[in-house]
């Protein structure tokens, strides 16, 4: 494939097939992407119960709020942690 070249992956969220364009380099990712929030789906659906309509929306914007927040805690610990090392770095006494 050329650059700029799409493909076509077929992934399933919450039992239904979705097809979606992206980069060659991007398909693995985008496999587990699809895994992950499936799974995140499921756990607040089996917190709620089977639902469907706007239920199923509801289920849905939950998900991808805990996504959301778990993705910001990820980096705001992150950036702590890269806050901490240069702290270190700074106090180390200089190389001869």
């Amino acid at each position: 494939m050329t650059a700029g070249e799409r493909t076509s992956v077929s992934v399933t969220i919450m039992k239904r097939e979705y097809r979606v364009q992206c980069g060659p380099d991007e398909v693995e990712a985008l496999y587990a992407a699809a895994r992950y929030l499936d799974g995140r789906l499921r756990e607040v659906q089996s917190a709620v119960g089977e639902a469907v309509g706007q239920d199923r929306l509801a289920i849905m914007a939950m998900a991808a709020l805990n996504i959301v927040n778990d993705y910001l805690t990820a980096s705001d610990g992150q950036a702590a942690r890269l806050r901490q090392l240069t702290e270190k770095i700074s106090a180390a006494p200089p190389l001869a």
